[in-house]
């Protein structure tokens, strides 16, 4: 909760803190696993406020989409990606 230009993060974590009560489902978080020099190995891409709702009710887990870059085997993010139509 530390973004300062989000004027609505507050009420955002609150209603995600409810649902999480409710046992609905929430959407994966999406980190990214990479070598990012100034961020360390892991970067949270996309799920600010459901991380920071889940960390005010203490849930112990989350889902999460990990999505590896130039590591462990993952592409280069300068790879082209190719397609192919069945």
């Amino acid at each position: 909760m530390d973004d300062l230009d989000d004027h609505d993060e507050a009420q955002r974590v609150k209603g995600l803190r409810a649902v999480m009560r409710s046992k609905d489902p929430v959407p994966p978080l999406v980190l990214v696993h990479g070598l990012i020099l100034d961020r360390g190995n892991y970067f949270l891409l996309d799920g600010c406020h459901r991380f920071n709702a889940a960390e005010q009710e203490g849930a112990g887990r989350l889902p999460v989409w990990v999505a590896h870059i130039d590591c462990c085997g993952g592409p280069s993010p300068d790879i082209e990606l190719v397609t192919r139509s069945c």
